[in-house]
């Protein structure tokens, strides 16, 4: 039996009922039973508000997301703040609905597919040394300076304003 969980910075206490000392049991990132788990269909509908080329990807995003330990909401923002849910990208880089790469005047950075692009970004959001600040807070202001630079709190305040409209 297990008296101590530890999900994140969240504590469940179970009572010693045995002797000697207390079992805990750290577990990284709660995860949701397929039953209870609703983000994909959440997300879907989420890009099918918007008329996106990424609905069949919604999956992909909250795989990826649970994989590289971010919000599950952060690349879907991401995306509708960079280019309308995909809907508007740069001609020479289809895939690239994050924006990933791209400054005034330059040519972004090209994937081969939706998936590619998700895999990409999630995982240097979650892992890449750019990124520590946020992947130590969380803090989306955080990210915002790192991400996009220029005015990052004006994108900041839009990505937590798409964020939200997740929940």
């Amino acid at each position: 039996m297990i008296d101590l969980l530890i999900y994140g910075q969240l504590t469940i206490f179970q009572p010693n009922i045995g002797k000697g000392l207390p079992r805990i049991k750290y577990v990284e990132q709660a995860q949701a039973t397929p039953a209870t788990d609703n983000r994909v269909s959440r997300l879907a509908e989420l890009f099918r508000r918007y008329k996106s080329p990424l609905e069949p990807y919604a999956k992909t995003f909250i795989e990826e997301a649970d994989a590289n330990k971010i919000d599950w909401r952060i690349l879907p923002a991401i995306s509708v703040v960079e280019s309308t849910a995909g809907k508007h990208v740069p001609k020479h880089s289809p895939y690239n609905v994050f924006g990933w790469g791209c400054s005034t005047g330059a040519k972004c950075i090209k994937f081969d597919s939706y998936p590619d692009a998700i895999k990409t970004v999630a995982f240097a959001l979650g892992n890449k040394r750019a990124y520590k600040e946020f992947q130590r807070t969380g803090s989306i202001d955080s990210l915002s300076r790192r991400y996009c630079g220029g005015d990052s709190k004006a994108w900041a305040t839009k990505l937590k304003k798409v964020m939200d409209q997740i929940k």
